[in-house]
């Protein structure tokens, strides 16, 4: 299972399901065939987050060019991070996708 920690909470994937844990939002389980995107978007000043769209369900919303902390902090399907844990949350990201292509 890889597990990546940002900005009070965590997100791991284990091949087939995300395990979003936000300490103030508790946990989003996402199985991989609901994942319908993941994106990697600013989130303030030094910040990035990482968000999931979820098939017939989430989009919270686009996060503004600038970021916008709060918004992605309050997003269930999104986690904040501090820009210099981006390679490990682009890492993240792309293991997703892969196991979602070969699911396909």
């Amino acid at each position: 299972m890889t597990t990546v920690k940002g900005y009070m909470g965590s997100v791991s994937f284990d091949g087939t399901t995300v395990i979003l844990k936000k300490s103030m939002r508790g946990e989003q389980i996402i199985p991989l065939a609901g994942i319908a995107a993941v994106q990697i978007e600013a989130a303030g000043l030094g910040m990035k987050a990482i968000r999931f769209s979820v098939a017939g369900g989430s989009a919270a919303g686009t996060i503004k060019a600038m970021g916008n902390h709060k918004k992605a902090a309050e997003d269930p399907f999104a986690l904040t991070f501090m820009v210099t844990k981006q390679a490990e949350f682009r890492a993240l990201a792309s293991e997703i996708l892969t196991a979602k292509a070969a699911s396909a």
